[in-house]
């Protein structure tokens, strides 16, 4: 053994393992906010009042909702309401929900937009006496007490549609005696009407009889005038609209018409522009198509105008960082390529969907073995393909900001190589919380050596049996999952060290120390000075053979130091960066970052341990191993320096 001052003394006989002391356990992962509640039926536009459904993935959680706006709140005195039954809809309006299971915790907040247009209104049919129609027939004006909406009409008995019929344009329409006018008026997101039809056999006649011949000469006959109308309009098949893939039209006309032509570049067709139809043409992307019929002498219908649009499928969300091992403190971010979409996403293993997921606002962390499903959807678009991302967010150690200052290292009082007290000034740096623990080890590292490794307080107890070396290696590894330059260049037996860079690195010697002392407030001038870290009383802030019952215990169940620091004293011993020797002699001035010899044949430890009497852990006591030993007494916290 290598160890200095009765550091050969045999291992205390492992005792029985005491009953767990409650909250011992360091916590992992925990459990992710419920899943959002879905709507049924989904977000959208609808032409006649809906009622609508709430429903969580826990069926026993309790759901809160709004409709005016605001967030849901489970709490008493808000404007939430407690959803007991289907939520009528009869205006356009949004639902916010949340539900809240049993453990109390609240999902993310979710919301559904609900736009309610109804249906547009029955056009009129009244008779125009704003100009004199030809004999036999009546003109007719046409019109509806909707906004915005427009009308066509037919007048050979067949059914207008909103895209079959012509479209009339504020002009009275000429109808000859004996036929039926059939009108309906819709608008785009409404309903459309239903159809007003009108004879005007009687009401010809009754036209006539307004312009009588002169009393004194009478009239000769007036042989009616036959009417030329135009060719019915062409009908579209499947009727414009909004679709998710491109989509095959077929045009078709009366049988009074010798051919069909038609425009899908914005252009008006007509006898002799646009082009022929012959057969059924595909559209692949968004396009207004205008056709109208031709008749045998020329007469062309009014231009039937549809509106193709092609949404296609939304494209699926990039999910970064890609998968793999990550530290907690890495954020996950989501985008789409598709302008406007909407990504919802799930970490409990089911499938997201337009009205079911956590909605995504902005990068978020996570924490454990997690894999992570979105999907990305738009109204109107089929939603993307979905995209699972599996990431593992290692536990790792927790840090202190330890501000910078000027103390007196050492003990005049204590070892020779305490000695002499000496003025030190260290600049701002980071260090662990608590001494690396074995589930923390494991999971940057693969593997635990721990000698104390089995019961359920194993993961939370400090790791040991490492090196030096191993502890090195523990440091470049986490620095590469939290994406940060490493500190320690290896080759071989030789390190060295790059302390400029930002990543994870063991502590100096004065580091500790002064971290121990409990940093600036534990050594000002006048402050109590403290034998161990943080107490006078050993038992109080230590593990040792006193009272550890032989091995090592879980970290941060003693008393913390001023700073927040667990187990600096007692537990195990803790490695430090610098070989051992003999401190300076003084210059008076004082050293600013030490970082100890340029050379050496071992290591400093420092803290003492579980099979150490307290004296072997007072604050400035000092220690050595060899780094390339490792030994179930020995472990490590790690360390970052605060760059500007």
């Amino acid at each position: 053994m290598t160890h200095r001052k009765n550091t050969t003394l045999s291992f205390i006989a492992i005792l029985t393992l005491a009953a767990l002391f409650a909250g011992c356990a360091t916590a992992k992962g925990g459990k992710d906010a419920p899943p959002a509640v879905s709507f049924k039926p989904a977000y959208g536009t609808y032409t006649s009042p809906q009622k609508v459904e709430l429903l969580p993935a826990d069926p026993a959680a309790k759901i809160y909702y709004t409709v005016d706006g605001s967030e849901p709140s489970a709490q008493e005195g808000t404007k939430s309401q407690t959803y007991m039954k289907p939520i009528p809809v009869s205006k356009s309006q949004t639902i916010r929900a949340i539900a809240v299971p049993a453990s109390g915790k609240p999902s993310d907040i979710v919301s559904a937009t609900y736009v309610v247009t109804g249906t547009v209104a029955a056009p009129g049919i009244e008779k125009s006496l704003d100009a004199t129609p030809p004999a036999g027939t009546t003109m007719v004006k046409l019109s509806t007490a909707t906004p915005e909406a427009r009308i066509r009409y037919t007048l050979d008995g067949s059914e207008p549609t909103p895209v079959y019929g012509m479209e009339y344009a504020g002009i009275p329409v000429i109808v000859k005696k004996g036929m039926t006018i059939k009108v309906i008026a819709f608008r785009s997101g409404w309903k459309e009407s239903s159809v007003s039809s009108k004879n005007f056999d009687d009401e010809a006649e009754v036209q006539a009889s307004r312009n009588p011949a002169s009393a004194a000469v009478p009239a000769s006959p007036v042989p009616e005038v036959p009417v030329a109308l135009p060719p019915s309009v062409p009908r579209f098949s499947p009727e414009p609209g909004t679709f998710q893939e491109a989509v095959t039209v077929s045009l078709a006309a009366a049988s009074d018409v010798v051919g069909i032509r038609y425009t899908t570049d914005g252009s008006e067709p007509g006898p002799g522009t646009g082009t022929v139809y012959s057969a059924p043409f595909r559209i692949e992307s968004t396009k207004t198509v205008k056709a109208v019929a031709v008749g045998a002498d020329s007469r062309i219908s009014s231009v039937a105008v549809g509106e193709f649009v092609i949404t296609g499928t939304v494209a699926s969300p990039l999910v970064s960082p890609a998968a793999g091992t990550y530290t907690p403190d890495r954020t996950v971010s989501m985008s789409c390529a598709t302008p406007g979409a909407v990504i919802r996403y799930t970490m409990d293993g089911s499938l997201p969907s337009s009205s079911r997921g956590n909605l995504y606002s902005s990068p978020f962390q996570s924490k454990g073995s997690v894999t992570i499903t979105a999907i990305a959807g738009k109204p109107g678009w089929k939603d993307s393909p979905a995209t699972a991302v599996s990431y593992t967010f290692v536990d790792t150690p927790e840090m202190v900001l330890v501000q910078g200052g000027t103390f007196n290292m050492g003990s005049a009082s204590g070892e020779s190589d305490e000695k002499p007290v000496h003025p030190v000034t260290l600049l701002a740096f980071y260090i662990g919380r608590n001494e690396v623990t074995q589930a923390q080890y494991r999971s940057i590292m693969g593997s635990n050596p721990s000698f104390f490794k089995n019961g359920i307080e194993a993961d939370s107890r400090p790791v040991e049996q490492v090196s030096w070396f191993n502890a090195v290696g523990y440091c470049n590894a986490l620095s590469d999952l939290a994406g940060l330059p490493r500190v320690y260049s290896v080759s071989g037996t030789t390190v060295a060290a790059d302390f400029s860079k930002p990543g994870y690195r063991l502590p100096t010697e004065a580091e500790w120390e002064f971290a121990a002392r409990g940093g600036l407030i534990g050594t000002l001038p006048g402050s109590v000075v403290l034998k161990y870290s943080g107490s006078d009383d050993a038992d109080a802030v230590s593990w040792n053979s006193r009272n550890s019952g032989g091995g090592t215990k879980p970290v941060g169940t003693r008393a913390a130091n001023g700073l927040g620091l667990f187990d600096m004293t007692g537990n195990v011993w803790e490695w430090c960066h610098d070989w051992y020797g003999i401190y300076p002699a003084l210059t008076g001035k004082p050293l600013v970052d030490p970082k100890g010899p340029a050379s050496g044949t071992m290591r400093v430890k420092r803290g003492g341990g579980w099979n150490r009497l307290p004296d072997f852990a007072r604050v400035p006591f000092r220690n050595y191993h060899n780094p390339l030993n490792n030994d179930r007494t020995i472990g490590f916290r790690v360390a970052r320096s605060v760059l500007k």
